[in-house]
């Protein structure tokens, strides 16, 4: 799906949005198919083997290739988010936005991804271990610096941003309860739909972590059993969805990526799937 969402961008230029939009469409493709990659693959793979078979040094290499894959993912929607409520507000002045503008800002998210795991190189590059809650790989914070470090990096980084998405998603949602059939919504529409998906499969990770590994010391032994290994395992396996749902939103908000995917790839499977039926019916007659 997301290979085709940048076959669209790139090569066949199907997706009819401003130039900053697309950009950013651009970039959250390749965010998920790194995740992917790095994060989904390695994850089947150690559930069907009931542990870790890489080898201590790709556990390292996934963990910091996978805290910058997921927050860029976070950033780039907040800044598609933002971008959009600036063209909604500012009509002219976003006609004459260039593409270069969205690589900017793209590249300023993946630089801002990559803080955390940098800072946690930094401090001590061999406290990553294999979780067996949730089959990956993923860093110990055991360093005394991380008690107020930590605290800002992910209130920085992610709390603030995780905020944003859902204020605009909000903000969104209200631009286009009152603007429907006034003004042309498929970028906003798309906006909106990628912050609902965002907010259904990242909220349940967020409350984990957030609110629920605060409350562990006044729960009893199989409450905080059921939460610190059922729903835990379930609200961080839930985000995967959120990469997954991009292709199927651009299709229903995006004419054009809808018109490019029913003619360019259903099409094909149409004449491939007519063409075997053809082979099986002869061979059948024969």
């Amino acid at each position: 799906g997301n290979i085709t969402i940048l076959l669209a961008t790139v090569r066949y230029k199907a997706i009819k949005l401003d130039k900053v939009s697309v950009a950013l469409i651009k970039n959250i493709a390749i965010s998920d198919i790194l995740m992917g990659l790095n994060t989904i693959f390695p994850i089947l793979v150690s559930l069907i083997a009931d542990g870790w078979i890489f080898g201590d040094y790709l556990c390292s290499i996934q963990h910091f290739l996978k805290a910058p894959i997921f927050i860029s993912a976070e950033l780039l929607i907040c800044a598609m988010h933002i971008s959009k409520l600036v063209c909604l507000a500012f009509l002219l002045r976003s006609i004459n936005r260039k593409r270069r503008t969205g690589n900017y800002i793209a590249a300023a998210m993946w630089l801002i991804a990559c803080v955390i795991p940098a800072v946690q190189l930094y401090v001590d590059k061999d406290s990553v271990t294999f979780d067996y809650r949730l089959y990956r790989c993923h860093y110990v914070f055991r360093a005394l610096v991380w008690k107020w470090a930590r605290p800002l990096l992910i209130t920085s980084i992610m709390i603030i941003p995780n905020f944003i998405v859902f204020a605009t998603t909000i903000a969104l949602l209200v631009f286009v309860r009152v603007k429907i059939g006034s003004v042309n919504l498929q970028g906003a529409l798309t906006s909106l739909y990628l912050g609902v998906a965002y907010v259904l499969t990242v909220g349940p990770v967020a409350i984990n972590q957030s609110i629920i590994i605060n409350l562990y010391p006044i729960m009893d032994v199989e409450t905080r059993r059921f939460f610190f290994v059922v729903f835990a395992r379930f609200a961080f396996f839930i985000t995967f969805l959120n990469g997954m749902s991009n292709v199927f939103i651009y299709m229903i908000s995006v004419n054009s990526f809808g018109e490019f995917v029913k003619k360019s790839i259903l099409g094909t499977v149409r004449v491939k799937l007519r063409s075997l039926t053809q082979v099986f019916t002869s061979l059948g007659t024969g």
